[in-house]
């Protein structure tokens, strides 16, 4: 996929944040299970100006499918996500890289994460491929798929 970095990033995509401290999701029917905070609980989310962006108000687990090429796909559970309605949905990198993860950039257009398994190494240092992030609107959004399986078959949009 080619694309000029100027796009817009949806609310449905998942992009890979390096100055977010939380992963964020703005759809509560993203969450496979959740915790509602009490109204102690809930956190304020300020964006890099300091201005509040919104409120959390649940946390909980999100299942992401990644897909690769060739059609095949690798699934993940993030947990301890933070529910802003309406919000972008945000990965953050330094996640990844805790979790042993390789980010590999290709072309300046995009990324390519691997992990370090060493029975599945591509020789090249790093692991098996687990995830592709495109360059779209100056973040890296994560190639998922949005809606799993409606009757039997698998519908994808780039989110």
């Amino acid at each position: 996929m080619t694309t000029t970095g100027r796009e817009a990033p949806s609310k449905e995509s998942w992009n890979l944040d390096c100055a977010t401290t939380a992963h964020i999701c703005g759809d509560l029917q993203r969450f496979e299970r959740y915790t509602e905070y009490t109204k102690r609980e809930e956190r304020e989310i300020h964006d890099l100006a300091g201005r509040k962006a919104g409120k959390a108000t649940v946390h909980g687990d999100v299942r992401l499918i990644l897909r690769l090429p060739g059609g095949r796909k690798h699934e993940v559970v993030v947990r301890n996500v933070l529910h802003v309605e309406g919000a972008h949905n945000l990965l953050l990198q330094s996640w990844l890289i805790d979790q042993g993860l390789h980010i590999v950039p290709v072309n300046g257009n995009g990324i390519m994460i691997y992990d370090k398994s060493p029975a599945k190494s591509t020789g090249q240092g790093r692991g098996s491929l687990v995830g592709v992030a495109y360059q779209i609107g100056g973040l890296f959004q994560l190639d998922v798929w949005l809606d799993v399986n409606v009757a039997g078959k698998w519908y994808r949009a780039r989110g």
